[in-house]
């Protein structure tokens, strides 16, 4: 028996030149696809971040029907003045009783809140040696001279308080109770501007 042989031919492989264009043109293919791609995402991004930091602008047009412009009837009204009253009493007239149990000198009303920009009537009955009211950041400093239990000295004066809201601080400069000197509500407080 004779085996027959049969001879497969093997086709002939394309030129290189082939083979490097059509890759090229796949490679080319895959990069403006993905370039599409990401097109896509940074478009969606981009709306994303504008939708979350949108802003919306109302005008209103104000149409006069005669009369005065509208802003002129309705401007703000003015802040009534606040007008208080605080007493300085020494330890001995039993200013205040601290937290170890001492009596100490201290300003009635020392805490007090006011509206930005008002005006701040104070009256001050001093029944102990002089005593102030200082505070740098309102722009007060107010020496009060000194009285006694049945003959206070009284003082008055007014100062206007800061547009900026926020806590100042005020605080007796002439040396008393060292104690009260250095605590809130004692020979210190504070004047809270709140709108």
């Amino acid at each position: 028996m004779a085996l027959e042989t049969e001879h497969l031919k093997v086709p002939d492989a394309p030129p290189a030149d082939l083979v490097r264009e059509q890759a090229q043109r796949e490679w080319t293919i895959v990069a403006i696809g993905l370039t599409a791609v990401v097109a896509v995402l940074a478009l969606i991004v981009g709306f994303a971040a504008l939708s979350q930091n949108a802003t919306h602008t109302t005008v209103v047009r104000t149409v006069y029907k005669g009369g005065a412009p509208a802003s002129a009837s309705t401007a703000a009204p003015a802040i009534a003045p606040m007008n208080l009253t605080m007493a300085y009493r020494s330890d001995t007239e039993h200013g205040r009783r601290g937290p170890d149990g001492k009596w100490h000198d201290a300003a009635s009303n020392a805490n007090f809140t006011v509206k930005p920009g008002q005006t701040v009537n104070l009256t001050v009955y001093n029944y102990d040696s002089p005593h102030s009211f200082t505070a740098p950041g309102l722009g007060v400093d107010q020496v009060f001279p000194g009285g006694t239990a049945s003959n206070p000295s009284v003082t008055h004066f007014s100062f206007k308080a800061p547009t900026t809201p926020g806590r100042y601080l005020w605080h007796c400069k002439v040396p008393c109770d060292p104690w009260a000197m250095v605590h809130p509500g004692y020979m210190e407080g504070y004047v809270t501007v709140k709108a």
